[in-house]
């Protein structure tokens, strides 16, 4: 445990000495285009984002994911499952740190989702008769949610970001209750 800690205290160091000659160059670099490779291995979701660099404290991020695995849904006991399809997400910012080539940070969003549930539904024929089927329905929801993460730059413009969020759905009753945001975000600066 002793070599993983200083293994860890000598990366830090490292990457401040580093960090010293890229702040201007960094600082000139106002836009940022990512994506988040954990949603897209093992989610099957593709998750881009914009970032944009106020100053050196706040940024705006404009994230949209959309789910690719048509199949996605397993019923549950209940027999009622719920899936979100598409999402936007605007985003505000706030470094924790007063470096910019490594920090940590939080961060307030709205997450604007559409997606579908599946329901079991009693139709009838046209003879009256009664059965069951299992149908699609979709939804809409706007959700308020909160993160935080840590970010560094490596070569002065490749990004490496690890994020996790949560944020509650406020007005639909189909919709998902909570969506979890998260993961390793990789995202290229100019």
């Amino acid at each position: 445990m002793k070599k993983v800690f200083i293994v860890v205290l000598i990366f830090i160091g490292f990457q401040s000495l580093i960090a010293q000659n890229e702040y201007e160059d960094l600082r000139s670099r106002k836009y940022e285009v990512k994506m988040n490779v954990t949603d897209f291995l093992l989610l099957g979701k593709l998750n881009l984002e914009g970032e944009y660099f106020i100053d050196d404290d706040f940024s705006l991020i404009l994230n949209t994911q959309v789910n690719l695995y048509k199949d996605s849904f397993e019923l549950d006991d209940d027999g009622d499952n719920r899936v979100s399809t598409f999402q936007i997400l605007p985003t505000v910012r706030y470094s924790l740190s007063k470096k910019i080539h490594s920090f940590f940070y939080l961060e307030s969003y709205l997450n604007m989702n559409w997606g579908k549930y599946k329901k079991i539904k009693r139709l009838d024929d046209n003879l009256g008769n009664g059965y069951y089927r299992i149908v699609d329905e979709g939804f809409s929801d706007l959700a308020l949610g909160f993160g935080l993460g840590y970010k560094f730059y490596i070569k002065k413009r490749l990004g490496i970001d690890f994020n996790f969020g949560v944020a509650g759905n406020l007005f639909n009753d189909n919709s998902v209750k909570e969506i979890y945001k998260g993961g390793v975000v990789i995202g290229y600066r100019f």
